[in-house]
C-alpha cells in the first residue's frame, strides 16, 4: 500500500502490513523522506453502513486539500447520533404547517414536505420533477410572475400574496416566501419555497369587512355603504348628464307591534320587509336599512 501512495498525496484503498483492507491518507513531508499517513479498518465502516466510507474518504481528502491533515475515526455511536438527527429534523419538517418546497434553478420541483402535499392535494410521485408552475392559477396575469422572478433574480428572495389550484381545481390563497441558495461559485443552486395557506384569514377578513358595510339583522347595506354608493352614483351621473332617484321609508306603528308582540316578532317583521324590498330592486339598485324601522331605497 506505501507503494501505491509513495510520491503524491491521497487517498488510498488497500492492504496494510497485516493484510487488512483499510482506507489511508497520505501526506508526503516537504524535504524529507518521511510522510504522515492515516489508516482505518474498511471493515469497520462498511457494517453496517457502507456509505459511511465514502464521507470519511471525502473528509480526509478535504483535510488533505487544507494542507494539514486531522483524523478521527467514526465510531457507530457517531453514525447512529447522525441518524436520529437525521430523522429528527425530517419528523419536524414534515409536521409543520406551512408547506415547504426546494426547486432547481429552472423551477422543477426537487423534494416537497407533508404539508405542501395535503396544501396543493397532490402526491409527492405527481410533484417531483415537475415544474412550479403545475400550481398556477388564472387569478394572476403572466406579468405578475414575470414581476416576481424578475424581484427573485435581483434580491434574491421574494414574499408576497399567491393564488394557487389545487389538484381538484379550487383556487386558493397563500403566503409564499421564496429564497434562492447559491453554489460555492455564487450560482444559483436552487430554492426554497414556503407556503402559508391563508383561506380562513382571507374569510375571515371578508367577514370583517361585511359586517362594517352590512346590517346586522337583515344582512342590507348599512348606512355606511349606502352613503358610499350615493356618491357614487351621484359623480357617475354629473359625468354622465343623469339623476339619481333616492326614495325614504319606514313603517307605521312598528312600535306598537314591539310593544304589543315583542322584540322578536318585529325583528322578523323588518327582516321580512328587508327581503321583499331587496328581492324587488333593479340590478344597479341599493336598498339600505337606515336604523330602526326606516329603509332607503337608492335608484
Amino acid at each position: 500500500m506505501l507503494q501505491g501512495l509513495s510520491g503524491h498525496s491521497g487517498v488510498h484503498r488497500g492492504l496494510d502490513y497485516a493484510g487488512t483492507t483499510v482506507l489511508a491518507a497520505h501526506e508526503p513531508v516537504a524535504g524529507t523522506d518521511l510522510a504522515v499517513v492515516a489508516k482505518t479498518d474498511l471493515r469497520q465502516l462498511q457494517r453496517p453502513y457502507r456509505a459511511t466510507g465514502a464521507a470519511l474518504v471525502a473528509a480526509l481528502a478535504l483535510c488533505l486539500a487544507g494542507g494539514a491533515l486531522t483524523f478521527t475515526r467514526i465510531s457507530m455511536p457517531f453514525v447512529r447520533n447522525m441518524r436520529r438527527a437525521e430523522m429528527a429534523t425530517k419528523s419536524i419538517v414534515d409536521n409543520v404547517a406551512e408547506g415547504i418546497a426546494t426547486t432547481t434553478a429552472d423551477g422543477r420541483i426537487t423534494w416537497v414536505n407533508d404539508a405542501f402535499c395535503r396544501m396543493n392535494e397532490y402526491g409527492p410521485r405527481q410533484l417531483i420533477g415537475k415544474k412550479m408552475s403545475l400550481l398556477r392559477s388564472d387569478h394572476h396575469e403572466a406579468a405578475f410572475y414575470a414581476q416576481l422572478w424578475g424581484h427573485l433574480q435581483d434580491e434574491g428572495s421574494w414574499r408576497g400574496e399567491i393564488w394557487n389550484r389545487r389538484a381538484s381545481g379550487e383556487v386558493f390563497p397563500c403566503w409564499l416566501s421564496i429564497s434562492t441558495v447559491r453554489d460555492w461559485k455564487g450560482d444559483v443552486s436552487r430554492y426554497v419555497a414556503v407556503y402559508n395557506d391563508i383561506t380562513e384569514l382571507k374569510q375571515t377578513e371578508q367577514r370583517i369587512r361585511h359586517t362594517a358595510h352590512h346590517d346586522a339583522l337583515t344582512g342590507l347595506p348599512n348606512r355606511v355603504l349606502f352613503t358610499d354608493r350615493l356618491g357614487q352614483a351621484l359623480a357617475s351621473a354629473r359625468r354622465n348628464d343623469e339623476l339619481v332617484g333616492i326614495m325614504f321609508m319606514d313603517l307605521d306603528r312598528f312600535k306598537n307591534i314591539n310593544d304589543t308582540l315583542g322584540h322578536v316578532v318585529g325583528d322578523k317583521l323588518l327582516i321580512e320587509v328587508g327581503r321583499r324590498l331587496a328581492a324587488d330592486r333593479r340590478e344597479g339598485d341599493t336598498v339600505a336599512r337606515w336604523g330602526g324601522d326606516e329603509f332607503i331605497l337608492l335608484l
